[in-house]
């Protein structure tokens, strides 16, 4: 508390140092409320999520604000969240969070990042297996215009030679998406050339707790409309965190019962290939199919059969154990999919730069099950807008998404900016 108060004392003086130098400052502000509506499914029964977390069908408001600061004297970036909501305008609850926060130097050709920043080195819109130095992104949000992706702490230098650049990146420990905590130091190393009007970049990520992750990825233009873009990364053992349910004879497990995939020298390969088509100077088409080291079609039939197993045990001694392991199994999913080939379509369209829809497909190759994600929003002036946007959860019975504990979820708002 106290740690959060004294930073939030420095932020402060620090926005007004630059407002009253007359540095470049914004403050944007994010007013919204997020609707999500549980369901029974299999690792839901009897909707145990709210019996055990709280949570429930009501609508959750909440008031996000955030500042971007550019400090010309030495070109210092910061996005401070100070996030509060109220479950169903009762208590209220607040954060402080820095999702960024980093200094630039330039040298010329050679610029030197110090600090928590969200930097890109992969082509891909939504899935970037060579990004090694970026948060994974949000399927629902790719372009992270809800400012909810928090960035990597690093140290990187890159230097800029015209059609080329080499840059190295040193990042500390990192918890990813399905779990796995990384705490050792990290150093990743990338060689960028242009190539026959192709963009190419040769990528390295090394780890004392892990193998090597070697990289490559590309992207061209075809014409004026068409962007093809392209990335493989290869590497020995699993980074990813699997539910032991998959390797062990089922069983009641007391705690978290996750670890890496059986058959540590496995190798592994995670790819992304997709296009980028300009219908009009309104419209536009993003197709991507994505591969990684997720689930098995078998594998996910062991899991389910593991669900109905554990709801077999509802109804003898261990009943609580059982609801506990079920929690548990809802964790397996992740928002890149828990399973292994997914494709992912999105269309954009924008009129007379007020109005933006979006609707993107998320669709499971292995069961059909998919996820909807329609967006929409209307600036009603320079500094104000309106949006809203949903996630619709489909699929047949024992599928990944017609089995997700949620049926839909809806978030609408207000953006000052």
């Amino acid at each position: 508390m106290y740690r959060n108060s004294i930073l939030m004392i420095l932020v402060i003086a620090g926005l007004w140092y630059s407002a009253a130098n007359g540095q470049h400052v914004k403050t944007y502000g994010n007013y919204f409320f997020r609707h999500r509506a549980y369901r029974q499914s299999l690792f839901n029964p009897g909707d145990i999520m709210q019996k055990y977390k709280g949570v429930q069908d009501r609508a959750r408001l909440y008031l996000n604000l955030y500042t971007e600061a550019g400090y010309r004297l030495g070109n210092v970036y910061v996005q401070a969240d100070v996030l509060a909501g109220a479950e169903g305008m009762e208590t209220w609850d607040s954060h402080l969070l820095f999702p960024q926060i980093f200094i630039d130097i330039d040298f010329e050709n050679l610029v030197v990042t110090a600090g928590r920043a969200i930097h890109h080195w992969g082509t891909g819109y939504a899935f970037n297996p060579t990004d090694v130095i970026a948060p994974e992104k949000d399927v629902g949000d790719p372009e992270n215009s809800q400012r909810t992706a928090i960035g990597i702490d690093m140290i990187k230098a890159e230097y800029f030679g015209g059609s080329w650049s080499a840059g190295v990146c040193a990042m500390g420990s990192v918890t990813r998406d399905n779990g796995l905590h990384v705490k050792s130091p990290r150093v990743a190393l990338r060689i960028y050339k242009t190539v026959w009007d192709a963009d190419f970049s040769c990528i390295a990520l090394i780890s004392a707790d892990e193998k090597p992750v070697w990289g490559i990825n590309c992207a061209t233009v075809f014409g004026d409309r068409l962007e093809v873009h392209g990335e493989l990364a290869w590497y020995v053992g699993s980074r990813r965190t699997f539910h032991r349910a998959l390797f062990d004879d089922f069983s009641l497990y007391e705690t978290a019962p996750f670890t890496r995939r059986a058959g540590s020298k496995d190798k592994c390969a995670d790819w992304v290939a997709g296009f980028q088509y300009t219908i009009s100077k309104n419209a536009l088409v993003i197709g991507e199919w994505f591969h990684h080291d997720g689930m098995s079609g078998n594998q996910w039939d062991r899991f389910t059969d593991y669900g109905v197993w554990l709801r077999e045990q509802l109804s003898g001694p261990y009943s609580e154990p059982a609801e506990y392991n079920l929690l548990w199994c809802a964790k397996a999913y992740s928002q890149s999919g828990a399973m292994q080939d997914y494709i992912m379509t999105t269309f954009h369209y924008t009129l007379e730069n007020r109005l933006h829809a979006r609707a993107t497909m998320f669709v499971n190759t292995s069961d059909a099950s998919f996820i909807a994600m329609p967006y929409l929003s209307y600036t009603v002036k320079n500094t104000l807008s309106l949006y809203v946007r949903g996630f619709i959860f489909k699929g047949a019975d024992n599928t990944e998404f017609g089995e997700f504990f949620q049926s839909f979820y809806v978030e609408g708002g207000i953006r000052v900016l």
